[in-house]
């Protein structure tokens, strides 16, 4: 009685390429010119008979059971039975967008396979790889780029995504210098100047509310004190964005000054003696003295000014008086001013 047997060279294999051998290794013995009948059971069976069945590619995955039906001249019936595996390959396809040089991208993956766990290989095109199934990628430096996605089954199978072109576009730099140029009292004036590269539109933002858009040169003119945060914001036609930020310190000037003479003689010219402008000047002391030391003039109100006369209300000699000048400005500070004016009496 014959003893039905055949190997097969791999039993799992992927349908793209799958090429099934099966070896009749069946003992006849001495059961010459027995018949021998294939069956190989799935969505499209195949029969075959004859001694050696040749290579079958399948074309449809899953389990398949093969079975061989061995009848000897005297109607001695021997069977086998062994199953392989027909393996889908993973449809994939990638889903991304364009960029921007230094944004991370996240990319993802449309992914068809019905079992089994894949491993991935992404190649972003820029020397990099990952094995994640959805990576996120950064870019350093822009240009033109072609992702490609290859999936491998738990079975060994090779799906191969379409290679998906992806444009990296510049990114802006947003520097820019600032440049004190003037005060006057609290007013401060200042000038903005981009020195960054690629933006097609800047908008400025400044601490005190104001705005501004455009690539020249910006004057803004301030009303406060102290530290001031100033920010630019760069975009370019593509979507690409960078920003800078840097504080500026307004301080206002003082801007006043005392003359060396002044002509107390009721002409309305160059009457009076005191400084050139009031503003801003607090806890104020302003005190003259004549050559002997006497106090001939004394007032805590920076809109007194000195007339030239005695504190007995007479004018006083032609001469030199000396000064002395004290207040605190508002920028905080104290100022003090010593020094002398020339009264004349033309």
């Amino acid at each position: 009685m014959p003893k039905a047997q055949f190997t097969v060279n791999l039993k799992t294999q992927c349908i793209a390429t799958n090429n099934f051998t099966f070896v009749n290794t069946t003992l006849e013995n001495g059961n010459p010119g027995s018949n021998y009948d294939w069956a190989i059971v799935g969505k499209s069976p195949v029969v075959y008979s004859g001694k050696d069945i040749p290579n079958q590619t399948l074309a449809d995955t899953g389990w398949h059971d093969v079975y061989l039906l061995v009848t000897s001249p005297n109607n001695c019936l021997s069977g086998f039975q062994d199953r392989i595996y027909v393996a889908e390959t993973p449809q994939v396809s990638i889903t991304g967008r364009d960029g921007c040089q230094g944004e991370p991208l996240q990319f993802g993956r449309n992914l068809i396979l019905n079992s089994g766990t894949p491993s991935y290989a992404w190649e972003f095109g820029d020397g990099r790889t990952s094995n994640v199934g959805s990576p996120q990628h950064t870019y350093s430096s822009a240009g033109s780029y072609v992702l490609k996605l290859t999936v491998t089954s738990d079975k060994g199978c090779i799906g191969k995504a379409m290679d998906f072109p992806l444009q990296i576009f510049t990114k802006p730099s947003a520097n820019f210098t600032t440049e004190y140029l003037l005060s006057r009292g609290m007013e401060t004036d200042w000038k903005f100047t981009y020195t960054g590269s690629g933006a097609d539109q800047l908008n400025w933002k400044f601490g005190d509310g104001q705005t501004d858009i455009g690539l020249a040169p910006v004057y803004k003119t301030f009303n406060t004190t102290g530290d001031f945060r100033v920010g630019l914001f760069a975009s370019t036609a593509n979507g690409c964005r960078d920003s800078a930020f840097t504080s500026i310190f307004l301080k206002p000037e003082l801007l006043m000054w005392l003359p060396n003479v002044f002509t107390p003689n009721v002409d309305g010219l160059n009457d009076d003696f005191g400084p050139s402008s009031t503003f801003g000047l607090e806890r104020y002391s302003f005190k003259i003295y004549d050559r002997w030391g006497s106090k001939v003039f004394d007032t805590d109100n920076p809109e007194n000014r000195w007339n030239g006369l005695d504190p007995e209300g007479k004018p006083i000699m032609e001469g030199m008086y000396g000064y002395e000048l004290l207040f605190r400005y508002v920028d905080n500070k104290l100022y003090v001013y010593k020094g002398t004016v020339m009264v004349l009496r033309p």
